[in-house]
């Protein structure tokens, strides 16, 4: 029976801080048990973060530590491109994996503001393949490579997939968490018993750390620990420079974990429901470009923005003052550019509505669901949707808008009525956002 160890991390591109780490040992063999889970276990270094930093304080821990493979949770490759004619926008893995942010072709994201953060880990993944000692997993290989003295096994993972793919409710952003300790535990405890993890249910480690573990998962599979790994995607491959862009990674598979019956738990649909999620669980349409992936901490903090909006814009109603927003505004206004060209890298297109009123969806989620809203004695569930309106006055709603929302046109229009609706201004707009 053999033991390893292997590294997972959640990558962040800001500062150290912000990234998770945490370091799994288990046996493999037949009969596969768990050892110990560490978490926040390394040191980030002091001094500014870069690709080329990151690349070296992770294999000086898989040196110091006898790793025997390393999980990121952050993108390897841009997206492949002679795919234009595939399905989503970005890569084939974060097609299925149901990926809100998207990794388009070399130097493009979706949205366009986490370019920075999918720079970054691709470049980390670079670096660690160009020196030699890591080899990447792909769904074609898995691990038939056999490592030499030194060398680890390298993969890509998204962790909100992986709690999915097991019946669990993915971890909050972590700007939702707050630090909450005790919200931590519960989803601790709730992923420890569906892995059959031992050790203690409370959490003393932070959101990131607890990401990493997630992030670990899928090499404990890899190496036959007591989880099996999946694989999302099609295998990564390296593009030839070109007069416009450099040689670089394409695609790359995205893996997940999941738990072994004989050694974790089943849940009934009761159990999983006790834990106190806000977060954005349902399975968004996967070629949405505008949805953001709290992978990346600007996600996260984007949310955030669009969460403040929705809840002033819920407070002016309810103080009668009908104020909303136009489709393409709600989106500069979070993001904080200045047209839908600088987010999706082409112009505004009929399609996006409907993408607007789905990444819409996604601010109520986080916000914790509809907020009321009440005027003249009539009283509505308001989501942001509610408040995106046509641009052009009398700045009205689709009436189909009405079909699915739990209220009527005339309720409607009770509470924003003909007249009096006006849409934010840019000076509103950046005097909530800056406060």
């Amino acid at each position: 029976m053999n033991q390893h160890r292997v590294l997972g991390i959640d990558l962040a591109s800001s500062s150290w801080k912000n990234n998770g780490s945490a370091l799994l040992s288990f046996t493999s063999g037949n009969n596969p048990e768990w050892i110990q889970v560490e978490y926040n276990c390394i040191s980030w270094p002091n001094l500014g973060i870069t690709p080329e930093a990151m690349a070296n304080t992770i294999e000086n821990f898989v040196k110091q530590h006898g790793i025997h493979a390393v999980s990121l949770d952050g993108p390897q490759g841009w997206r492949d491109p002679i795919s234009e004619n595939r399905k989503g926008v970005g890569r084939f893995c974060e097609y299925e994996a149901k990926c809100q942010g998207k990794t388009g072709v070399y130097g493009k994201s979706y949205p366009q503001t986490q370019c920075k953060w999918i720079s970054f880990c691709i470049e980390v993944f670079a670096l660690l393949l160009h020196r030699g000692n890591a080899k990447l997993v792909s769904s074609q290989n898995c691990t038939d490579c056999k490592l030499k003295q030194g060398q680890f096994y390298l993969l890509e993972c998204f962790p909100t997939s992986t709690w999915k793919v097991n019946m669990l409710k993915p971890l909050p952003g972590k700007s939702r968490v707050a630090g909450n300790r005790e919200l931590l535990s519960v989803y601790w405890s709730q992923l420890k018993k569906r892995f059959g993890i031992p050790g203690s249910t409370e959490w003393s480690g932070t959101h990131d750390d607890l990401q990493a573990v997630v992030a670990s998962l899928p090499a404990v599979g890899l190496l036959k620990g007591p989880c099996r790994a999946v694989a999302k995607g099609i295998s990564s491959r390296m593009v030839e420079a070109t007069e416009r862009t450099p040689s670089h990674w394409v695609e790359g598979n995205i893996w997940d974990a999941l738990f072994l019956p004989e050694i974790g738990e089943h849940f009934s649909n009761h159990e999983t429901d006790v834990l106190p999620n806000k977060s954005n669980t349902r399975d968004y349409c996967s070629k949405n470009p505008f949805l953001l992936d709290d992978r990346d901490e600007t996600g996260d903090m984007l949310i955030e923005r669009g969460v403040k909006l929705f809840r002033h814009l819920c407070s002016l109603a309810n103080r009668g003052v009908p104020r909303g927003i136009g489709y393409s505004q709600l989106l500069c206004q979070v993001h904080g550019v200045s047209s839908i060209i600088d987010l999706v890298n082409r112009p505004w297109s009929q399609s996006d509505t409907t993408y607007v009123l789905e990444f819409a969806q996604q601010v109520t989620d986080a916000s914790g669901g509809r907020i009321s809203v009440s005027t003249n004695g009539v009283k509505i569930d308001a989501g942001l949707d509610t408040f995106v309106w046509q641009t052009k006055h009398p700045h009205s709603r689709s009436l189909r808008a009405f079909d699915v929302a739990p209220y009527s046109l005339e309720q409607w229009l009770c509470v924003f009525p003909d007249g009096c609706r006006m849409l934010l201004t840019q000076e509103e707009c950046a005097i909530i956002m800056n406060n």
